[in-house]
């Protein structure tokens, strides 16, 4: 069953007295969708924020792994051309 974007579930419905078209019932269920969607936005800061720390760190141990590639490539090139 498809709904209209503004219908509430019959559980909404149910949960928060909506059937009664009762102002201070509506007034309820926007703030607690406010709340809602103000801790979701909080909580993907947050995650946004550990994936850039992480992004960053993973970037950071791939560029010491290419120098410590190249420092040992050229060690080997150097005690090579000693011979």
């Amino acid at each position: 069953m498809m709904r209209t974007r503004n219908t509430r579930s019959p559980m909404q419905i149910r949960r928060f007295g909506l059937h009664n078209n009762n102002k201070e019932n509506v007034s309820a269920v926007l703030r607690i969708s406010r709340n809602c969607k103000t801790q979701l936005l909080k909580n993907y800061e947050i995650a946004l924020h550990w994936l850039r720390i992480r992004r960053s760190a993973i970037r950071d141990e791939r560029m010491s792994c290419v120098y410590h590639k190249e420092k040992a490539h050229l060690q080997m090139y150097e005690s090579a051309s000693e011979w």
